[in-house]
C-alpha cells in the first residue's frame, strides 16, 4: 500500500486537532511506519498516546485494507509507543469491514464528518437549516434569482464560485425585495444537503449579521449564534479559536446575511472596523459569502475604504472579492409564481378576478419576490374583509405596513420600540421620512435621482436624527426605506460600482402613493395646497381617492387657495369630503368662493340632485358681482345645460334673468347689437337675454348653451377655475340648441317679485 504524502485530508485533520490539543505533530516516525497525524489526548486524567492514519479515497474501505494497515500499526501498539490508532477516512465502513475494526484491538474508524462533529457537533445546526427554510414563506414557491441581466441562476455562479480555490470571499447585492435573505435560506438548505451527500466537503452556516447591533463585536455574534443564545440550535463543544481554524482548513461555509443591517448607528469608519474585524472570517482555505442592500456604502470611495479594510488585514488580492447583484423576476418568472399560487390555493372567483387585474397592471412592482409574495396575501385577505374591495392604493399601503414591519423586526432597524402610538405605513418615523423624501422629490428636487448630501435635512423625523450626525442619520433612514442605491452591472451580472453613488424610488407609483400618504398627514400651508395641485399628476389624484377621507378634506381647504386650473378629478375627490357634505345645504345661501361652488355642483351632480343643483346654479348666478365669479356661475350653468339638456332649467334661467333686469336693461338685449357691460353687475342675465336667446315669432325659442361664456375673445380668467367642466364635449346628443317655450319662462317669471314696468317689459320681451 502506498502511502500519499501531504494529504490534504491529513493537514485538515492536524489543524482542527491542534485547536484541542497541545501536542500534535504530522509525519511523525514510527516503529514500523510513519503516522499522518500523530497527538497525545492529555485532556483526560491518564494521557494517550494516538496515531491517525487518513484515507481521502474515492471509495469506502474494505476489511482487507483496514487489516492491513493494523497490520503496519501493530508493532508500536505492542510495544507501547502508541496507545490507540484513529483511522480517518471520506466514507462511512459497510458492515463487513465495521465488523473487521470490532475485531482488531485499539482501532477506531471514523468518517471525517464525525470526526469534525466529534470536536463541535454541529448536527442540530445543519437539521436547522433544513428546518429553517422548510419554515421560510417563501418555500412552496421558491423562484431562484438571477443574476442581473443574465439567465444565469446565482446559486450556479455560487456553486462555480465555490469550486474556485481562489476567491475566498464574494459579496451579493440587491435592493429592498430582490431575495437576498430568502437566497441565504436557500443556499444554506441546498447546501447542507450536498454536505451530508458528500457533494459539498464544508459545513454551511448561516448567521444573520443583523444582530451584531445588540453585541458587542463579531466575535461576540458568532458565539452567541453558535452557542444556542439567538434561538438556534448549539454547537456542542463549540469553541471560537476551533470555529476559526475550521474555517480556515476549509471544513465551515459562512454565509453572512445583511452587511447593510450592521451598519445601524456606525460611522463609515465604524463600518469599516467592523469589515476589518471580519477578516479572521476569510483566511486559508476559507469561503465566505456576504449579502446585503448596496446603500450600506453612500458612494464608490466609501465601498472601497471599508473592502480594502477587509482584503488587506486579511491578505487577499483586490481581485480576490467577487460581487455579485440580484436581478428583479421577469414577467415570465412572475406569472409562474401566481399560477403554482393559484394551483395550491382554493380561490374564490373575486380573489382570481383581482389577481389576475392587478397582476398587469403592477407587474412592475410585483417582479420584487417579496412584494409578489406579499400581494398573493393580500389578495386573500382583502377577500375575506367587508371593508370594500382591494383598491391600488390599499395595495401600496399594505406593500409600505409590511415593508416597516419587516424593518422594525430586524434588531438594527427597530424605532418604536413597543409605542403603539404610531400607525405603521402611514406615520411611524420611517413612513414619515419616505413620505417627506417623496415629497422633496416631487416638488422641489423634481428628478428621481439624487445624492445623500442633497437630501434636507427637515425630511428626517426626530427619532431618525437623535443621537445621530447629519450624514449617519440621512444613511440611516436611507437603508431603512423603499430607496434603493444605483448599482451598474456589466453584461456578467457581476456588480460594477463606478459613478454609482446615487439613490432613486425603484418605481414612480411609490411616489405618488408616498405623495397621496403626505397629503393626507401633514398639515398644509397654502405655499405647500399649490403646489401640490401643480405638480399632482393623475396617479397621485388617484392615491388620494381610494384613500381615507382626510383626503378629500384637504382637497376641499387646498381648493381655497389654489389661484390656477384645477381638474375635475381633485374636485370630484373634493366633493366626497364628509364635512363637506355634513354642511352643503347650509352653504348655499352663504358667502360662497368659487372653490366650494364647483364642490358642491360636483356633490349634487354625483348625488343626482336636480334641485339642489338649478339652486345652486341660480345662487351663483344672482351672487356674482366680480369678473372670477362671473365666470365660475358662467362655466357651471353652460356645464350643466350642455351636460343634461334641461329645457325646463333654461326657462328659469330666462325667468330669473328677466326678474333681475331693468326695464332698460331688457329692452336694450333684444337689440341686434347688444353687448353686455360689467358695470352694473347684471352680466349674466344681460348675457342670458341678450346673446343665449334666438327669439322668433313661434312658440317655440331657441336657448344655446355655448353662449353663456366671459365674452373676452377667449381669455381665461385669473383665479380658481377648472376648464374641464363647460366645454361643448360634456354635450349631449341633441344638440348645442335647446327648446324653451315663452309662455313657460312667463309663467315662472311671474312667480317672482317685481315692479309693473318690468313685468311690463319682460311681456313685451317675449311676445306674449
Amino acid at each position: 500500500m502506498t502511502k500519499k504524502v501531504g494529504s490534504e485530508l491529513r493537514d485538515t485533520v492536524a489543524g482542527l486537532l491542534e485547536i484541542k490539543f497541545s501536542d500534535v505533530r504530522t509525519e511523525e516516525r514510527l516503529t514500523a511506519t510513519t503516522a499522518d497525524v500523530f497527538y497525545i489526548d492529555d485532556l483526560s486524567t491518564f494521557p494517550q498516546r494516538i496515531a491517525v492514519e487518513c484515507k481521502d479515497w474515492a471509495k469506502p474501505l474494505t476489511s482487507s485494507d483496514l487489516a492491513e494497515i493494523h497490520g503496519l500499526y501493530q508493532p508500536s501498539l505492542q510495544c507501547g509507543e502508541i496507545d490507540k490508532l484513529l483511522i480517518i477516512s471520506n466514507h462511512e465502513l459497510g458492515m463487513s469491514p465495521s465488523e473487521t475494526v470490532k475485531r482488531l484491538g485499539n482501532m477506531r474508524h471514523q468518517q471525517f464528518e464525525s470526526f469534525v462533529h466529534g470536536l463541535m457537533n454541529f448536527q442540530l445546526l445543519l437539521q436547522n437549516n433544513l428546518a429553517a427554510f422548510k419554515n421560510h414563506e417563501t418555500f412552496g414557491n421558491y423562484v431562484q434569482p438571477r443574476l442581473a441581466g443574465t439567465e444565469n441562476s446565482l446559486f450556479g455562479a455560487v456553486e462555480k464560485w465555490l469550486a474556485e480555490p481562489e476567491n475566498p470571499v464574494s459579496m451579493v447585492y440587491g435592493g429592498y425585495g430582490v431575495g437576498k435573505t430568502s437566497f441565504s435560506f436557500f443556499l444554506a438548505d441546498a447546501l447542507t444537503k450536498k454536505y451530508r451527500s458528500g457533494q459539498f466537503g464544508r459545513i454551511p452556516i448561516r448567521i444573520s449579521l443583523g444582530h451584531l447591533f445588540t453585541k458587542q463585536d463579531l466575535k461576540a455574534l458568532v458565539c452567541s449564534e453558535l452557542t444556542g443564545a439567538e434561538g438556534q440550535p448549539a454547537v456542542a463543544n463549540f469553541t471560537f479559536e476551533l470555529f476559526l481554524q475550521m474555517l480556515s482548513s476549509g471544513s465551515i461555509f459562512l454565509i453572512l446575511d445583511g452587511f447593510d443591517e450592521m451598519r445601524h448607528a456606525m460611522s463609515i469608519e465604524d463600518f469599516a472596523y467592523t469589515f476589518e474585524q471580519m477578516s479572521v472570517f476569510f483566511r486559508g482555505r476559507s469561503k465566505a459569502i456576504i449579502l446585503g442592500r448596496p446603500d450600506a456604502f453612500f458612494d464608490e470611495q466609501e465601498e472601497t475604504d471599508v473592502v480594502n479594510a477587509l482584503l488587506s488585514n486579511a491578505e487577499i488580492r483586490s481581485d480576490g472579492l467577487r460581487k455579485f447583484e440580484l436581478d428583479l423576476l421577469s414577467r415570465k418568472e412572475t406569472e409562474e409564481y401566481i399560477e403554482n399560487f393559484k394551483a395550491v390555493n382554493d380561490l374564490t372567483d373575486e380573489e382570481l378576478i383581482l389577481i389576475n387585474e392587478l397582476q398587469d397592471s403592477e407587474f412592475e412592482i410585483l417582479s420584487r419576490p417579496v412584494q409578489l409574495s406579499m400581494f398573493t396575501k393580500v389578495t386573500r385577505t382583502y377577500s375575506k374583509r367587508r371593508d370594500g374591495p382591494l383598491t391600488r392604493y390599499k395595495l401600496y399601503e399594505e406593500f409600505v405596513k409590511r415593508f416597516t414591519h419587516r424593518e422594525e423586526k430586524k434588531p438594527a432597524r427597530a424605532l418604536l420600540n413597543g409605542n403603539h402610538s404610531y400607525q405603521v405605513g402611514y406615520n411611524d418615523p420611517r413612513s414619515q421620512f419616505m413620505q417627506n423624501l417623496a415629497w422633496w422629490i416631487s416638488t422641489s428636487h423634481r428628478e428621481n435621482r439624487f445624492l445623500p448630501n442633497e437630501i434636507p435635512v427637515a425630511t428626517l423625523p426626530r427619532e431618525l436624527r437623535q443621537g445621530r450626525k447629519k450624514v449617519d442619520a440621512i444613511r440611516e433612514a436611507l437603508v431603512g426605506s423603499i430607496a434603493e442605491h444605483n448599482i451598474k452591472q456589466k453584461e456578467t451580472g457581476v456588480v460594477g460600482r463606478k459613478g454609482a453613488n446615487y439613490y432613486y424610488f425603484p418605481h414612480k407609483s411609490y411616489i405618488e402613493f408616498l405623495v397621496s400618504q403626505y397629503f393626507c398627514r401633514v398639515q398644509f400651508n397654502k405655499e405647500m395646497y399649490r403646489d401640490f395641485f401643480k405638480f399632482a399628476n393623475p396617479e397621485m389624484i388617484s392615491f388620494v381617492k381610494e384613500g381615507p377621507n382626510v383626503g378629500a378634506q384637504n382637497i376641499t381647504q387646498g381648493m381655497q387657495h389654489v389661484i390656477s386650473n384645477v381638474p375635475r378629478d381633485l374636485i370630484t375627490i373634493g366633493s366626497q369630503s364628509e364635512i363637506l357634505r355634513e354642511n352643503a345645504q347650509s352653504m348655499i345661501g352663504g358667502t360662497l368662493t368659487d372653490a366650494n361652488r364647483f364642490l358642491l355642483y360636483e356633490l349634487f351632480i354625483q348625488s343626482n340632485a336636480v334641485e339642489d343643483i338649478e339652486r345652486l346654479l341660480l345662487f351663483s348666478v344672482n351672487n356674482s358681482r366680480v369678473k372670477k365669479n362671473i365666470s365660475t356661475a358662467l362655466r357651471l350653468n353652460r356645464d350643466y345645460l350642455l351636460r343634461f339638456g334641461s329645457s325646463s332649467y333654461a326657462e328659469r334661467l330666462v325667468a330669473n334673468s328677466l326678474l333681475a333686469s331693468s326695464p332698460v336693461r331688457i329692452k336694450q338685449a333684444s337689440e341686434d347689437q347688444f353687448i353686455p357691460g360689467y358695470m352694473d353687475g347684471a352680466f349674466i342675465p344681460q348675457l342670458v337675454l341678450g346673446k343665449c336667446l334666438q327669439r322668433s315669432k313661434s312658440l317655440t325659442w331657441r336657448f344655446s348653451p355655448l353662449a353663456l361664456n366671459e365674452q373676452d375673445e377667449g381669455k381665461t380668467s385669473s383665479g380658481f377655475r377648472c376648464e374641464d367642466y363647460g366645454h361643448s364635449g360634456v354635450q349631449k346628443g341633441t344638440g348645442k340648441l335647446l327648446k324653451i317655450r315663452p309662455a313657460k319662462i312667463w309663467e315662472v317669471f311671474s312667480k317672482g317679485s317685481t315692479t309693473s314696468f318690468v313685468r311690463a317689459e319682460a311681456k313685451q320681451f317675449l311676445g306674449l
